[in-house]
C-alpha cells in the first residue's frame, strides 16, 4: 500500500506541477532547476536577431 500511496503521491505531484510550471514559465520565473529547462525558449523569442549569429559564428559556442 505505501508503494501504491507514493505512486498516488508523485501523480498528484506532477498534476499539480504541470499547471504551476505553465505559470511560471508565462512568467519567465524559474523556480526550479528541473523549471529552467522550458523557461528557455522564452528569452530566445527576444533574442532572435542573435539566433542568425549563432550558426554565423561556429566559434561563438
Amino acid at each position: 500500500q505505501n508503494q501504491k500511496d507514493r505512486a498516488q503521491q508523485k501523480k498528484e505531484q506532477q498534476q499539480s506541477d504541470e499547471p504551476e510550471e505553465i505559470e511560471y514559465y508565462n512568467n519567465g520565473y524559474v523556480r526550479d532547476r528541473d523549471r529552467l529547462r522550458p523557461v528557455v525558449p522564452r528569452p530566445v523569442q527576444p533574442v532572435a536577431p542573435v539566433r542568425p549569429i549563432s550558426p554565423g559564428r561556429p566559434g561563438s559556442r
